[in-house]
């Protein structure tokens, strides 16, 4: 795996040597980048579930100002902390070696908010529903685009608190762009 364009365009991505996450690919992360490629400069961005730090450091490259990596597996911390080391742009990363529940926990009370949230969590282990309500939950560091990569044949549970702007589909991956409803605008 390589990072597709920016600064870093080219440098290899790392990912430990036995896998305990499904990599988002290459021709993934670039079809999801020519759909964001024009909020991503100067944004503050959430790559959750991150795995090897694949999105997040693509943002990185493309100018995101911050990116929050989350991840619970000390073992992919340390890759991801290589990853963003070996290409230069680590100042750029603030990361979270934590289960999501409390990492999303701990930007809300600190009053972190995001231009864009990424989650990618294992396909089938029936989380996006818990990722979604505490999102509802947290709302104030959700008020940006969130986007959810699944299976095709995922259930999400995007509920009546979401408005879907987009789907798009890539092979057997899935990208839900989504907002919060705002209802205390109705």
């Amino acid at each position: 795996m390589r990072v597709i364009a920016g600064k870093a365009r080219g440098k290899r991505i790392d990912l430990p040597s036995k896998l305990s996450f499904r990599p988002t690919s290459d021709r993934a992360r670039e079809t999801l980048y020519n759909i964001i490629s024009g909020h991503i400069e100067g944004a503050v961005f959430l790559d959750c579930f991150a795995g090897s730090g694949a999105v997040g450091l693509e943002a990185a490259s493309r100018g995101a100002a911050k990116v929050y990596a989350v991840e619970r597996y000390r073992r992919n911390c340390s890759i991801i902390k290589g990853n963003f080391a070996s290409t230069g742009l680590n100042d750029r990363l603030q990361l979270i070696c934590n289960d999501y529940k409390k990492a999303l926990r701990k930007l809300h009370i600190e009053g972190q908010t995001f231009d864009i949230m990424f989650f990618d969590p294992p396909y089938f282990a029936g989380i996006y529903r818990s990722v979604l309500n505490l999102l509802y939950q947290y709302k104030s560091i959700a008020s940006g685009l969130i986007i959810l990569e699944h299976y095709k044949t995922t259930e999400t549970g995007f509920s009546e608190n979401f408005s879907r702007v987009k789907l798009s589909k890539v092979g057997d991956t899935h990208f839900s762009f989504l907002r919060i409803i705002d209802d205390e605008k109705d």
